[in-house]
């Protein structure tokens, strides 16, 4: 999904595209059947570390001790 997004993006001259970021969310999400948020985490860094120049890994929803609500 995220190729697609860049697909888009870099076929519109209006933008230019310097990065996307997955961010695993924390554990207190308690999602029945989620691999814990380091193995998730670590999951994300082994995927990009190779494959891309413009995705990266952001371990600071993962590392939070409680779940935050993306929209209300």
């Amino acid at each position: 999904m995220q190729e697609m997004a860049a697909d888009y993006f870099n076929g519109h001259q209006k933008y230019e595209l310097i990065g996307g970021y997955f961010s695993p969310v924390s554990d207190y999400y308690q999602k029945e059947g989620l691999a814990p948020a380091h193995h998730r985490v670590q999951m994300c860094e082994l995927a990009t570390e190779t494959s891309s120049t413009w995705l990266m890994v952001d371990s600071w929803e993962a590392l939070q001790h409680s779940y935050q609500r993306t929209a209300v």
